[in-house]
């Protein structure tokens, strides 16, 4: 009896890792889930100039906080009350993101005039290592210049390698329905930089 248990549970922990954010649009909290996410990182602007990149984790407000123009735009500026000019003009500007809602940006730009912003927590089942929560981001909108509409769904782990730390950054392929690519930034490195893997 507890062997079949745990093979129930094992598929379920295995279907819920792999796949895209849902429990947004279904009401259900995942916020238990969610990692204590807390990189610090740089960009380098004008003249050479480091920019403060940041994503930390708030259980207080439920939200995780981005500030830094190369993070933000992973995010596709999470904020629909600011213009997409202010993350350049304002370089020390946060931006948030609540998990379990959803946000929606308008005139973001000709291409795409309305992206709808969603996030969850879920504990994301990885072959070949250690199950962990992270946190997945879905955008969605409708491509008009190439009149198809688009889904990015990015899942955002903590990221130990040694003695050094940083996020892991795996994009959803909706084709194979799997992570099966994505990017690894270290504790004080240049976001910009990032390590691109396959998996």
């Amino acid at each position: 009896m507890r062997q079949r248990l745990f093979v129930a549970s094992t598929l379920i922990l295995i279907q819920v890792g792999l796949a895209p954010a849902r429990a947004a649009e279904g009401g259900l909290s995942t916020v238990a889930l969610c990692p204590d996410i807390n990189f610090s990182g740089f960009s380098v602007g004008s003249e050479n100039a480091h920019i403060v990149e940041k994503i930390w984790w708030d259980a207080e407000q439920k939200s995780y906080f981005i500030q830094g123009p190369e993070l933000a735009q992973r995010f596709l500026y999470p904020d629909e009350q600011h213009p997409v000019s202010q993350l350049k003009s304002d370089l020390a500007y946060v931006y948030k993101i609540p998990v379990d809602k959803k946000l929606t940006r308008v005139n973001e730009n000709i291409c795409r005039p309305k992206v709808e912003i969603s996030s969850e927590c879920q504990i994301a089942a990885v072959a070949g290592s250690l199950s962990q929560p992270a946190l997945i981001f879905t955008a969605q909108y409708y491509d008009e210049c190439e009149r198809a509409p688009t889904r990015i769904v990015i899942r955002i782990e903590n990221l130990t390698v040694g003695d050094r730390s940083g996020i892991q950054f795996s994009f959803y392929n909706a084709y194979r329905q799997v992570y099966d690519a994505g990017m690894d930034v270290f504790e004080g490195n240049n976001v910009f930089n990032m390590g691109y893997r396959l998996k």
